[in-house]
């Protein structure tokens, strides 16, 4: 599921960067808007993942209970790192922001344009990704007995 999210991701982002690409293109925005629009994006940036990271460690906090749960019963399965797979949401909002912060530097457009692409991608993957923990948590519920859950 994992590869499939960021495949997915990757293709909204390289789409939504081709259609940012035309739309900003087709209009003519001066270079005197660059500079609040690259600072939007960063306020964006840090609201959105924050509020990402937060749900995360609300889920890893219910996946380390859960999990240890199951780690109780015979079979012991190795836990997966929830860490890992949330680095492409974090990666995304990096790149964003400093993109961003790289536009209002250089008054450049295309930064623009890629820091929202990266912005949209961290967007799409942090979604998928925690649709698919929720999956696996209720799935990991089903397997414990009413009472350690």
């Amino acid at each position: 599921m994992r590869a499939i999210s960021i495949l997915l991701a990757l293709i909204a982002t390289i789409i939504s960067g081709v259609f940012l690409y035309w739309i900003f293109g087709s209009t003519s925005i001066l270079n005197t808007q660059i500079e609040p629009a690259s600072g939007n994006i960063i306020q964006l940036d840090s609201f959105i993942g924050g509020g990402l990271i937060v749900g995360f460690f609300y889920f890893w906090e219910r996946w380390e209970h859960l999990w240890g749960e199951k780690k109780r019963g015979t079979n012991k399965p190795k836990e997966p790192n929830l860490f890992k797979e949330f680095i492409p949401t974090v990666i995304g909002f990096v790149l964003s922001g400093l993109l961003a912060v790289w536009a209002s530097l250089t008054l450049n457009l295309e930064y623009v344009e890629w820091a929202l692409a990266f912005f949209t991608f961290g967007i799409l993957y942090s979604i998928a990704f925690l649709v698919d923990l929720q999956d696996r948590l209720r799935k990991i519920e089903e397997h414990l007995p009413p009472d350690s859950a």
